[in-house]
């Protein structure tokens, strides 16, 4: 059966790469997709002891084993090209910018820890990186000790001799929370540039030259790679759309769509991102820098809150806050954190309070609005941070509402704003997608959920809004606002994903038959 029109992906790379990455990607499904298969009542009991614990699938973990030696380059085809150029301009400053990875963790599981530290190993250049350092927040098993034995049991000479000497642990005699942790993990390190890692992590290919060429460049530029998502059930690792963090006004944070004007040729995809705003996970800043701006609230407690109230900090005393596209770093995205406060407390609430006593100034009547509940909450002292702003000569919020989030302040003109919200592609025309010489038109699974849905072939009909494409000004064929008919995933399978405006595997000419 021939189709009315051949859909042909416009990879605009050489063939030998496109070639190469479309291997990768393929062997890299063929094998993942076997992952999650359930043999036996030991199989169901693993994956749902892990949604337990954990809050991700065990089964698939442990399976996946210590190390994923595959993953797909979701950067931009650009970046491979300027990777060379990063590394050569890192040289040329004649200055050793060494980088102490810091991992603090809390009863994280043993396999995802194991791949977290070793794709860092095994995608790190070794004259960049100079330490990893586990800081165990006290967990409740012995999950160190495992790791270690481990590194003993490593039969290639080369790869037990740099773990063994990269790697070093830490146990904190007492639970004490991610901020004092990554605080310890700040004093004891050598490296001049600081990267914080959660603990369920993947590093992408060339992850680190991007970030420090941004930190060598300005010292008081804090660094974030653009964080790709690993599903919590299939551990199947996805591209992330170009974005940049914010918050509301609870100091909750989100994700923002970036400014219309901001992407506009190939390049765009590729150049830094000024964001309000970090996840908070997963940065690097220099070290020097880290410790004058005062290192993390150690007044907050145990998880939630920080990464706003550092972010904050950032813009408002003098640094600069960057999402780096070129830096790709996976992350476990969970429903749900697995773990409470020792004593149950609120810490989020409790941390959020601390922050907006100390750097929203008269607009924290925003943030308690949203939370009336907390307004006879005690937030501990802050005197001491207070004390910091005014020693760092820190700008006043109704600065950074004005110069850094000015969308945070009337959020009604949000959404009729170009600035954060992007127009849609103009669409050309509609059509149904229709197998030559049948009556088989292409289905979507979903019209309204684009992560890596499903295609079928069903009875056509114009009647079915899951059947009719739009082919939109960027030749891209859209199902929805948001859905796009996208090529990543091998030559045999089409999926529908969220629209990245990358031009690169949702991009789609046609071949009259």
């Amino acid at each position: 059966m021939k189709p009315i029109v051949k859909l042909n992906s416009k990879q605009n790379t050489s063939i030998r790469s496109a070639s190469l990455r479309m291997r990768y990607i393929e062997e890299f499904e063929k094998n993942e997709s076997r992952l999650g298969l359930i043999k036996n009542d030991e199989d169901r009991l693993r994956k749902n002891l892990g949604f337990q614990r954990y809050a991700f699938n065990l089964l698939v973990s442990e399976r996946l084993g210590p190390f994923r030696s595959i993953l797909p380059d979701t950067r931009h085809r650009l970046c491979s090209f300027r990777s060379p150029k990063t590394l050569e301009s890192i040289r040329e400053t004649k200055i050793v910018h060494n980088v102490s990875v810091i991992i603090c963790f809390f009863n994280e599981e043993f396999f995802t820890l194991l791949r977290t530290i070793n794709s860092v190993l095994n995608r790190s250049s070794e004259n960049l990186l100079h330490e990893i350092l586990l800081i165990d927040d006290h967990s409740d098993d012995d999950i160190s000790g495992r790791v270690l034995k481990y590194a003993e049991s490593i039969e290639n000479f080369d790869a037990k001799k740099s773990f063994l000497s990269k790697v070093h642990f830490h146990r904190l005699p007492e639970r004490s929370g991610l901020m004092r942790a990554r605080n310890f993990g700040a004093k004891i390190a050598k490296g001049r540039i600081l990267f914080y890692l959660d603990s369920h992590c993947e590093v992408n290919v060339d992850w680190l030259p991007p970030i420090i060429e941004r930190i060598v460049n300005d010292p008081k530029t804090i660094a974030c790679p653009l964080i790709d998502l690993i599903d919590p059930d299939t551990f199947f690792y996805r591209s992330s759309p170009m974005v940049r963090g914010g918050f509301n006004w609870a100091l909750h944070f989100k994700w923002d769509s970036i400014p219309n004007d901001d992407l506009v040729t190939p390049m765009d995809f590729i150049k830094p991102i000024k964001s309000p705003a970090m996840a908070g996970g997963l940065f690097a800043i220099d070290r020097e820098y880290f410790l004058h701006l005062g290192s993390f609230d150690s007044g907050m407690n145990i998880w939630g809150g920080e990464n706003i109230e550092f972010s904050l900090r950032i813009w408002m005393c003098g640094g600069r806050l960057e999402i780096v596209p070129c830096s790709r770093v996976g992350h476990i995205f969970r429903k749900r954190r697995p773990y409470d406060s020792p004593d149950g407390s609120d810490t989020l609430a409790y941390n959020s309070l601390r922050t907006a006593y100390v750097w929203l100034d008269d607009y924290k009547r925003f943030f308690l609005s949203t939370r009336s509940d907390l307004t006879t909450m005690d937030y501990g002292s802050i005197e001491d941070r207070l004390k910091l702003r005014e020693h760092l000569n820190c700008s006043n919020f109704d600065w950074y509402l004005r110069n850094i989030y000015p969308d945070l302040l009337e959020p009604k003109k949000r959404f009729n704003s170009n600035r954060l919200f992007r127009k849609l592609p103009k669409s050309k025309r509609k059509y149904l997608i229709q197998i030559h010489k049948t009556n088989l038109c292409l289905e979507a699974e979903s019209e309204i959920s684009y992560k890596n849905s499903k295609l079928y072939l069903s009875r056509c009909s114009k009647r079915y809004r899951k059947q009719i494409w739009k082919e939109t000004e960027l030749d891209e064929i859209r199902m929805g606002t948001k859905g796009c008919l996208d090529s990543a995933h091998g030559k045999k399978f089409l999926r529908l994903n969220k629209c990245d405006e990358m031009g690169e595997t949702q991009k789609w000419s046609h071949l009259t038959m």
